[in-house]
């Protein structure tokens, strides 16, 4: 019971949540469940506001292989709600005042910006029904066709690391046996908004155990409408390849090679781009606490629409000082070269993150220390220096208390 005071104090609303769960875990066989269900209400009083009536349920079921050979967990969420229609709106509040920028067709986050971002509440808006479903598995097949492990031990250890996760959105208010399966094809005529993505990671550790091949893919789509007023469509697919191996005793390498593309739309105005990045990692402990890192990369990103093509090489150096459990400073200088094809030309923030032909630097700062038993201090410093672009300097320090 919330009240207001207006004279008196009067009723703002009533509102109350119920929940019920029940789990299951089956001694050492590795399978555990659980099943719940939750019930909140909220209803305004003397004071204008939405109502609302939200009722939810989730299943979960998980494995975990006794042996090690790897695990698999099952989410599901369904839920249903009066949600509140929304715009979403920037408002200008004066150069260098606000949080967003706007630039080449976007709204881009950004500490220096002319924009704030205002959510605009429409009205009661529509029923909606959410549907979410995740699935994560982990396993060792090599492990699994020989439990002896035999073959680990001759030809090295492979592991399988896969994630999915979907959501979906429907205008309506009736749950149904079919919105348990949200990705079925005829469960999309009341659609508002979906998304989904998928990843796959794969590592292969030789006999030994000192180097280590990655295989990282990813896959992601958008489509629907977020807001009343923005309609989007998302695209997004990387691979990559890295390989880390000591090149010493004292000096990691890590080589990747990355290839990417986007497409981005928003209320019929969009982009699609291309790339590819090559890097070559190295750290090296010369002292027990000291670790020095360098880099060096090469990236080639195209906008296929205007056919702008950008290349861009970049080094780096960077510094650790560890301070074992008291806590860790890092610093951390890059330099990139952008060259435009064609010369000269504009270049979009979408391509190059912001960096525009010619120099660029970008220098990090990070420090996390214990102050005393029950205190941190966190400090992070970045510094932006690209070309045609105003520099920028961001500071931020936070400190925790805990109070145990």
């Amino acid at each position: 019971d919330e009240k207001y005071l207006d004279g008196d104090w009067r009723d703002k609303f009533h509102s109350g949540s119920i929940q019920q769960k029940i789990a299951l875990i089956s001694g050492g066989s590795g399978f555990s469940g659980e099943l719940a269900g939750s019930y909140y209400k909220k209803k305004y009083r003397d004071f204008a506001g939405t109502d609302t009536d939200q009722r939810s349920g989730w299943t979960r079921l998980s494995y975990s292989d006794p042996g090690g050979r790897g695990d698999f967990y099952i989410n599901e969420r369904l839920s249903s709600s009066n949600e509140r229609l929304q715009a979403k709106n920037y408002l200008f509040v004066g150069e260098g005042k606000g949080e967003y920028r706007f630039e080449d067709g976007e709204y881009i986050r950004d500490p220096d910006g002319d924009y704030v971002l205002i959510i605009e509440e429409l009205g009661e808006g529509i029923k909606a029904i959410e549907i979410s479903t995740e699935i994560n598995g982990t396993a060792s097949p090599l492990a699994i066709f020989d439990p002896g492990r035999e073959l680990e031990s001759s030809i090295g250890r492979v592991v399988i690391e896969t994630e999915l996760t979907y959501r979906l959105k429907k205008s309506s208010d009736v749950l149904t046996g079919a919105d348990f399966f949200p990705w079925k094809s005829d469960n999309l005529d009341e659609a508002v908004l979906r998304s989904g993505r998928s990843d796959l990671r794969l590592y292969y550790y030789p006999r030994g155990g000192k180097q280590r091949i990655k295989y990282a893919g990813s896959r992601s789509f958008q489509d629907g409408s977020p807001y009343a007023n923005e309609t989007i469509s998302e695209r997004f697919r990387s691979d990559e390849i890295s390989w880390a191996f000591p090149a010493g005793k004292k000096v990691d390498m890590l080589t990747s090679v990355l290839f990417s593309s986007k497409q981005n739309t928003i209320n019929g105005a969009g982009y699609f781009i291309n790339r590819h990045q090559e890097s070559a990692k190295a750290d090296y402990k010369f002292r027990d606490v000291w670790t020095l890192q360098l880099g060096l990369g090469f990236e080639v990103a195209k906008q296929t629409d205007i056919d702008i093509r950008s290349t861009i090489p970049s080094g780096e150096i960077g510094l650790i000082r560890d301070f074992k459990n008291k806590g860790r400073i890092s610093a951390k200088l890059s330099y990139f070269r952008v060259i435009v094809d064609p010369e000269g030309a504009y270049i979009p923030y979408q391509v190059a993150s912001g960096k525009r032909e010619g120099d660029n630097l970008l220098a990090n700062m990070r420090a996390r220390m214990e102050l005393y038993k029950n205190g941190r201090l966190d400090f992070s410093y970045r510094y932006e220096n690209f070309a045609r672009r105003p520099e920028k300097h961001n500071l931020k320090m936070e400190v925790t208390i805990l109070f145990l």
